[in-house]
């Protein structure tokens, strides 16, 4: 149901996109990596994702679809034995970027994500799995640079879901309007 829901959004923001008469299309698409830091016990975990530019949507807001899937662990040992918790999660989302004018290439925004989580708990040669899907609301901010002939972005992603995430990442920004 959630995922009907999502793609009635989709669909329903791309006709008003085009009654508007807005110029969407795929502007660019950043390949990213870096750090993620769930909230609670977890140990500094890994992020990877991609993101899209589609276009201007609202005075200077741009429409950036994005994936992103990260990883986290922690163990612990007692009583000769030892516990091993695995974190990850599937962030399906899109975010609003307003650049920031007084600093060129600096941007923040807001969005929204779905979130496919689930976390393994190994303990006693025992392996328990759960998994649930929720909606997140995401705080973004970065700047984009020129590393030689390619762009690149840093940026810091606040996600909030049943695990409330920090994203550090740095991505290499691939040009599609030329």
């Amino acid at each position: 149901m959630k995922r009907l829901l999502v793609v009635l959004m989709v669909l329903g923001f791309v006709g008003l996109s085009q009654a508007q008469g807005l110029d969407l299309g795929l502007k660019s698409i950043t390949a990213n990596a870096g750090v993620a830091l769930p909230s609670g016990n977890w140990d500094t975990g890994f992020v990877v994702g991609a993101e899209a530019n589609i276009g201007e949507v609202y005075n200077g807001v741009t429409l950036h679809p994005n994936v992103a899937y990260w990883s986290s662990s922690y163990s612990w040992d007692y009583s000769g034995s030892s516990d091993t918790f695995t974190l990850s999660n599937i962030r399906i989302g899109a975010d609003g970027h307003y650049a920031i004018e007084q600093v060129p290439g600096m941007f923040a925004g807001a969005g929204l994500g779905i979130n496919f989580v689930s976390w393994n708990w190994d303990y006693f040669g025992t392996s328990t799995e759960y998994s649930e899907t929720t909606f997140g609301f995401d705080a973004v901010a970065g700047y984009e640079f020129m590393v030689g002939n390619f762009g690149a972005v840093a940026a810091g992603r606040y996600s909030t879901s049943s695990y409330s995430t920090i994203e550090l990442t740095l991505g290499l920004k691939f040009d599609m309007a030329k």
